[in-house]
This record gives structure tokens, sequence and C-alpha cells, in this order.
């Protein structure tokens, strides 16, 4: 798959598979530890990509 839906899908997939409470809303943020999840996962798959070119 190309870069964008490989980012795209690791969030996602992340987002489905995580075991945090998705109740529990950030009022700062205002996401889920679920949403922090995905976006972590999107940021160490660029960075990975990033070292390896």
């Amino acid at each position: 798959m190309d870069l964008e839906e490989a980012l795209f899908r690791i969030g996602l997939e992340t987002q489905f598979f995580c075991s945090a409470d998705p109740s529990g809303w950030d009022p700062i943020h205002g996401k889920s530890p679920v949403h922090f999840a995905g976006e972590i996962h999107i940021a160490a798959l660029k960075r990975a990509l990033a070292r390896k070119v």
C-alpha cells in the first residue's frame, strides 16, 4: 500500500485494537486515549520511515 494509506491504516487499526478506555476524554485536547494512541503510532511510523531513507 502507498504511504498515505499506511499512515491512515496504522492509526485506525491502532484505535480498533486499543485497550484504553475510550470514554476517558482529555478536557484540554478534546481527545480520548484511543485517539492519542493512533496519533502516536502514526508519528512512530513517520519517524521510522524517515530514518530508513
